[in-house]
């Protein structure tokens, strides 16, 4: 028999009657905003360990709901496998991956940048979706000091308040997120956990990469003079408090004037006497000419070597020393600015440099939240804090925000008709010679009236 007559004796037989299957129609068109992958994750998973869909582990997303006194803390993966994550991200390294994943890739890329390099998504996630679940913590024992309690009830309240904004930000941040995470919520408990780890995930790599790219640039942004000698070497460990130049720059501007007082003060520190906290602000956020110990926010942010290092990040490292408005582009992929069509500088942007740029000048080998006695979280709300939290300063942040936009964009965003300091500003040549001609204007008509009465 000929091979194309085996070939097709050994097709199945068609029962005689049956129609012929109609073909499986393409599917439609995504637009570029939706994210099919949110749900094929969290089925991949459940593929990959032969189970079904876990019930939610938390109170909050399903059942009868539970009213807790604290911010959750992170829920256990239960044997829950990365592997999916991995083989997403292989694909968008390999560029096999969706428009929809790889939007979903560039969007979590950027949370660590204008959001918090910190954040846990999932406990935003619970937060931001049953915010009413978690109430501030009513007083505990009797024995515990009322001002305590009422300190720890405000902590509370503004670790649950911050959550709320991030799970905000994140819905503006990531395209169709707002719209899948009602049926997630409600269909597919396990889809949050993995979008959860995904975006956390991204989230991480997207931050090892700008510590990356600013680990050694960061050298040839440094203070140059005597009180700040070169570094004999790039080795991590040999920095921060172990070096004078690093150590000034780590230090509380307001403990170390002089060299000496520096080598004291970093000596002090490495033998355990002295603390260094997030509430010390290191004095490479100054401008050091305009530090004024009594009015100690004046050059605050605005130091020369943290807008270098913002503009390395997100202008690319040759347009890191160039004047505002000297732009120059070159090979390669683009600036983070030019990618996320970054235009304006947020406080976000700038409390995120500044933790990248402490942990550079320390000597810790790996990045870790905690350097000592410093927390880097904590030192990052706190100077978003001073923008957007209850005791900040408007016009103050007005103008240190208006001076990164200068710096950066070559820009000013202070509104029309106003300086820095909330006075009126001068008239500009286009008013004056609009009001001229309304009062000339008005002049012929006064001079057109007489003479018809005349």
């Amino acid at each position: 028999m000929p091979r194309h007559q085996r070939a097709m004796a050994s097709m199945p037989k068609r029962r005689v009657g049956n129609p012929i299957p109609a073909p499986v129609p393409a599917p439609a068109a995504r637009a570029p905003n939706q994210l099919p992958c949110l749900k094929t994750l969290s089925l991949a998973v459940m593929m990959t360990q032969n189970r079904k869909p876990a019930e939610p582990e938390f109170s909050g997303f399903s059942g009868k709901r539970q009213h807790s006194h604290e911010v959750p803390e992170p829920t256990p993966k239960c044997g829950r496998t990365s592997r999916i994550i991995a083989q997403v991200a292989n694909a968008l390294k390999k560029g096999t991956a969706n428009k929809s994943a790889q939007a979903l890739r560039n969007a979590a890329r950027l949370i660590p940048r204008s959001i918090d390099p910190f954040i846990l998504s999932l406990q935003v996630f619970q937060v931001g979706m049953c915010p009413d679940d978690y109430i501030s913590r009513s007083p505990s024992p009797v024995d515990e000091d009322e001002d305590d309690v009422i300190e720890q009830e405000k902590l509370c309240a503004e670790k649950r308040t911050e959550m709320e904004r991030q799970y905000n930000m994140l819905l503006t941040l990531i395209p169709g997120l707002k719209k899948e995470i009602k049926r997630l919520e409600d269909d597919e408990p396990d889809a949050l956990h993995t979008l959860a780890d995904f975006l956390d995930d991204m989230a991480h790599k997207a931050r090892s990469d700008d510590v990356g790219a600013l680990r050694y640039m960061v050298l040839n942004y440094l203070p140059k003079g005597p009180k700040y000698p070169p570094l004999d070497t790039d080795l991590k460990d040999r920095r921060g408090f172990e070096n004078v130049t690093t150590g000034r720059l780590l230090c509380p501007r307001t403990h170390c004037p002089t060299s000496i007082r520096t080598l004291i003060f970093c000596a002090s520190v490495r033998d355990g006497d002295t603390e260094v906290t997030a509430h010390d602000y290191p004095s490479f956020l100054y401008d050091q000419e305009e530090y004024d110990p009594e009015e100690m926010d004046k050059g605050f942010l605005r130091s020369a070597l943290l807008a270098m290092c913002f503009k390395s990040l997100f202008l690319g490292p040759r347009n890191a020393k160039k004047r505002a408005g000297e732009k120059e582009n070159g090979p390669g992929k683009p600036p983070l600015a030019q990618k996320y069509n970054i235009t304006s500088v947020t406080p976000r942007h700038i409390a995120y440099v500044a933790v990248l740029v402490r942990f550079i000048l320390n000597s810790q080998a790996q990045w870790a939240q905690i350097d000592s006695n410093f927390d880097a979280s904590e030192f990052f709300h706190i100077l978003v804090g001073l923008f957007e939290g209850p005791s900040s300063d408007p016009l103050w942040s007005k103008a240190t925000i208006a001076w990164w936009n200068k710096e950066i964009f070559n820009k000013a965003t202070l509104q029309k008709g106003t300086r820095e300091n909330g006075s009126h500003s001068r008239k500009s040549a286009h008013e004056k010679l609009a009001e001229q001609r309304a009062a000339r204007a008005a002049a012929l008509t006064r001079t057109g009236s007489s003479n018809s009465a005349a």
